[in-house]
């Protein structure tokens, strides 16, 4: 049976950034060779950018996210008009789990289009954490 997270439950969340010029879709296929993932597109993250700015974001989900206890998502940290965290204009992609990522930072690096993987602070990202967090709740 399926468990329901909700809102009010309290998760841990770990983040990585990742930048790479590469087009999602490149790197996603290549996440998927290299770590033996099943990433693919999922959704659209929805964010309220100002007063009268909605701006939508991929987000790419492993294949059992649904099923699994341990979820990990990729989320496009920029559009083609805007940055998700504009104080983090280098993250391309955010990688997020609800389980301890750090041991993917060397592999992750080790892919040919990923510039460099690095630890996100969680004072930079507050400001979108709870939108970005919403993609666990099911």
């Amino acid at each position: 049976m399926k468990k329901i997270v909700t809102e009010s439950e309290s998760m841990n969340f770990y983040y990585l950034g990742v930048s790479s010029t590469a087009k999602d879709i490149l790197l996603i296929t290549k996440i998927n060779a290299e770590l033996d993932y099943q990433f693919f597109y999922s959704t659209n993250l929805k964010v309220q950018i100002s007063k009268d700015e909605l701006e939508e974001f991929n987000v790419f989900k492993n294949a059992d996210f649904e099923e699994s206890d341990q979820k990990i998502a990729i989320v496009e940290a920029k559009n083609q008009n805007v940055f998700l965290f504009p104080k983090l204009k280098q993250m391309d992609y955010l990688i997020v789990a609800n389980f301890p990522i750090q041991n993917l930072k060397a592999t992750l690096n080790q892919i040919q289009v990923v510039n460099i993987i690095f630890d996100v602070d969680l004072k930079i990202l507050k400001e979108r954490t709870k939108d970005i967090e919403k993609l666990f709740w099911v």
